[in-house]
């Protein structure tokens, strides 16, 4: 996955593409046609956020589209049918992810995407420190560690990124993302 604004789209197979500060657009390809505009796989809004004593927080929110196969038995698919290609549900035209981030209802359930938001850490008064639990995944301090739930869910962690050492990062995930989205999700802390 290239980073657009700086790799000119290359031979990558997919792009993260700043679409305007602080919004993030995972596009790719569903096939080698380079005539056809790319798909997307996710919609990413990074901010910050600062309550009370606590430093400044870097925060994010996704949007991806629902990936019902993703739920499936991998061994056997639903009902002993055939798992379909991963290509062919979790992506969206052009446009439909960024529609959906501004237009989305929050008091209403969603059928076609998921929104997941940040677990925000705990501030510890004795250590002055933002703590919270990677469960041995990340080991070591970084302003990009993060974990993203579904909207409304505290206790069921979608992707789960964390420093373990120099240069080392462990990347955890789960339905509804796709390998692909994930590893974008990922890449978009660049500059945190």
């Amino acid at each position: 996955i290239g980073l657009s604004e700086r790799d000119g789209g290359g031979s990558h197979i997919g792009a993260l593409r700043q679409v305007q500060p602080g919004m993030f657009v995972l596009e790719g390809r569903r096939n080698a046609n380079m005539n056809e505009p790319p798909w997307e796989y996710a919609c990413i809004a990074h901010g910050t956020h600062q309550t009370g004593e606590m430093p400044v927080m870097n925060m994010m929110e996704v949007a991806v589209p629902n990936c019902p196969y993703l739920e499936a038995e991998f061994a056997h698919g639903r009902n002993g049918n055939p798992l379909p290609s991963p290509s062919a549900v979790v992506a969206w035209p052009p446009g439909e992810l960024e529609r959906w981030l501004r237009e989305h209802d929050d008091t209403k359930p969603q059928r076609d995407a998921s929104l997941l938001t940040m677990r925000l850490p705990h501030w510890n008064p004795e250590t002055k420190l933002l703590t919270l639990n990677f469960y041995e995944r990340a080991t070591a301090p970084s302003s990009k560690n993060f974990q993203l739930t579904p909207f409304g869910s505290t206790d069921k962690t979608v992707i789960l990124y964390g420093k373990r050492s120099d240069d080392v990062f462990s990347l955890d995930f789960m339905a509804p993302l796709s390998p692909f989205a994930a590893f974008g999700i990922a890449l978009s802390v660049h500059e945190w």
